[in-house]
């Protein structure tokens, strides 16, 4: 009889968590015979885009009865183990079955998502429950052992990774056709920028280094482009704002949710992580896969990748260096070239669904093992 997984996911957005959840799930029906179940606490603010993929390749129901603190005889299904993809879904461990499966918790969250996790009453069974933490990234790790005050024997590290199979490189015309829509003249850069528009993402300081970038530029132009989140609320409107209120406006796109990321990062020459604060950013290995080299702040997880060669790491929220950067790459094709170039190494060598699969599935068998010796 298959071991049964439970998964518990708190959405199924278009964002890092759930789209790694989707591509782990795809690779564990392929390579195992585990009998793997979904369940979502809600689909999301974009009304679940990724719903209909889970529901085509394992039983998949929104169940938000499981995640309330509220409803204490709701159980969740009888399973061996239990896959937290996130910290927040947390809600679902006051709501175990009996016996009590294994229960592996997933954290793509650092401090700042803790602390808006330790403000509920969910915190506690997080803590209290997690058998197995797997950390994406060092920095996550150092979070939980130093800050949490989880022994280090509870964490094992399961870097980011994401699923390359079927990418189609971006024709020259498919390119060309998207930076005219744009706006962009032949010649011109393009500088990235991706995530949701919230606070910790920073799109405002996105807008930042957008100005500065333009102010150095000099007799070359620049366009920047955001993929992700929505063009609205407050982080959205103070990014917009400075905008409108620079002498001279830098051309920033904000294009919301793309159905085609990786297309969109092959079209840029520079990739620049503006994040406050991000633990192994999914953005950072699609971008490092197209070959675009990446410029982050020092600011979690990505500098781990980032600093095996695939680009720069700025000081904390150093707008002008993350600029100056920036510049240098972009007036310098053959340095572009080779760090694009390592970057792409880089991912397809360890940070792909065919290397973090098998990590995670490590891990897995060794907690049905012990479940099965309970």
């Amino acid at each position: 009889m298959a071991d049964r997984v439970v998964v518990a996911t708190h959405e199924v957005t278009r964002t890092g968590a759930p789209m790694s959840l989707l591509h782990l799930i795809r690779w564990l029906t392929t390579h195992t015979d585990l009998e793997i179940e979904v369940i979502v606490a809600e689909p999301g603010e974009d009304g679940g885009l990724l719903l209909s993929d889970f529901e085509a390749v394992v039983p998949t129901r929104v169940a938000p009865e499981l995640f309330d603190l509220e409803q204490p005889s709701a159980r969740l299904p009888a399973c061996d183990l239990l896959y937290l993809n996130s910290i927040f879904a947390a809600g679902c461990l006051t709501h175990l079955p009996t016996p009590r499966p294994y229960i592996i918790s997933r954290v793509p969250e650092l401090a700042m998502a803790f602390r808006q996790m330790l403000e509920t009453d969910a915190s506690g069974a997080l803590l209290a429950e997690t058998d197995r933490f797997l950390a994406v990234s060092d920095a996550v790790r150092r979070m939980l052992v130093a800050d949490q005050g989880i022994d280090q024997g509870r964490v094992a590290v399961v870097h980011g990774s994401i699923d390359l199979a079927g990418t189609v490189p971006l024709s020259d015309a498919e390119g060309a056709s998207r930076r005219s829509a744009l706006g962009v003249s032949e010649g011109d850069f393009v500088v990235g920028g991706a995530g949701t528009t919230d606070w910790r993402k920073g799109p405002d300081l996105f807008v930042r280094v957008a100005m500065a970038v333009q102010e150095r530029l000099a007799d070359h132009s620049a366009h920047f482009v955001w993929i992700g989140g929505e063009a609205g609320g407050p982080a959205f409107w103070r990014a917009e704002n400075r905008v409108r209120a620079g002498q001279v406006a830098p051309p920033v796109h904000f294009l919301g949710s793309q159905p085609d990321p990786l297309a969109w990062f092959a079209l840029m020459d520079v990739f620049a992580l503006t994040s406050r604060e991000d633990p192994f950013p999914r953005v950072c290995m699609e971008a490092a896969a197209m070959g675009t080299p990446i410029v982050t702040f020092d600011n979690g997880g990505a500098p781990e990748l980032v600093a095996k060669g695939c680009g720069f790491v700025v000081p904390y929220l150093d707008v002008d260096e993350m600029a100056d950067r920036v510049v240098e790459l972009l007036l310098d094709a053959e340095l572009r070239r080779r760090l694009g170039a390592v970057g792409e190494s880089v991912i397809r060598a360890e940070h792909t669904v065919d290397t973090g699969g098998p990590d995670t599935l490590v891990e897995i068998d060794r907690g049905l093992q012990i479940a099965g010796a309970r």
